[in-house]
């Protein structure tokens, strides 16, 4: 008969087996683009690529995400490679462009990891059926706006879910930077922030040009265990310093053996010294 401590030991191990298995770690990514393939290894697209990398164009000079090929035709969609869970409590994503803020289109998350275009917005392989999503934006329409739609199946049209506020957006190239806030409260509903700043060319802050917060519904996005954060541009001279705590790590199995065979360990250990 195993005596009961020891028995309580190998329970507590087990769970904390099951634990390690299963426990998902929130982190940070940021990249600044300044090294060859940040961008090219990071995001994917299904559409043939008009974007690519520069040793400089960037923030202070920097390396950067060169926009100049897209020309202001066809939108363009780029999801970030590393997934996350569409009901993470908490997360916040920011990036800097520079261009015209009139001209930008989208950053957010969807429910594909390689969307395709159709209409100007993102759809499953090219065709009509438009993805989930979520995104904050800036362009002229209401005489220039700053805010963000939410689109899913159930609705008649992206119009549906627009929060908006309107700014007299600068219309001159310049850099700026978009900083989105998402709390998801639980159901199908998320609280989104949504902040457009122009900055300087060292990525200072100069002046907040809108901020709004609102909720939104998108069942599709709150039920997904794969959603991923994605630009669409269409325009623009450069991407920088994009950052994001959307990122769910999972510890891996040689990681958890390692911490579990320590304890085990130390389990064997303490139970021989209190003999």
């Amino acid at each position: 008969m195993i005596p009961r401590k020891f028995s309580f030991e190998l329970h507590s191990l087990a769970l904390l087996s099951a634990l390690a298995a299963t426990t998902q770690v929130n982190a940070a990514l940021s990249l600044d683009f300044n090294t060859p393939g940040d961008f090219s290894s990071n995001f994917s697209t299904a559409q043939t690529p008009a974007i690519v990398e520069s040793a400089s164009g960037g923030l202070n000079g920097s390396g950067s995400v060169d926009l100049s090929g897209l020309g202001g035709t066809v939108i363009n969609f780029y999801t970030l490679n590393t997934s996350f869970s569409g009901s993470l409590s908490s997360w916040t994503a920011s990036v800097y462009y520079h261009g015209d803020a009139n001209a930008f289109y989208q950053f957010g998350f969807t429910t594909d990891a390689a969307p395709g275009e159709s209409g100007s917005f993102m759809s499953q392989d090219g065709g009509t059926t438009f993805l989930p999503f979520i995104y904050l934006g800036s362009g002229n329409a209401d005489g220039g706006s700053v805010g963000f739609i939410g689109y899913h199946s159930g609705l008649s049209s992206t119009d549906d879910h627009v929060v908006e506020t309107n700014i007299d957006l600068p219309e001159t190239d310049a850099w700026y930077r978009y900083d989105l806030g998402v709390n998801y409260l639980g159901g199908d509903s998320y609280q989104i922030t949504a902040t457009l700043s122009q900055a300087s060319s060292d990525g200072s802050v100069v002046s907040t040009l809108g901020t709004i917060t609102g909720t939104t519904l998108n069942p599709a996005l709150a039920a997904d265990d794969s959603v991923h954060l994605y630009f669409g541009l269409y325009d623009g001279a450069a991407l920088d310093q994009f950052e994001t705590t959307a990122v769910t790590l999972v510890p891996e199995p040689t990681s958890a053996l390692l911490l579990l065979g320590g304890m085990v360990g130390f389990g064997f250990r303490r139970r021989r010294d209190v003999r």
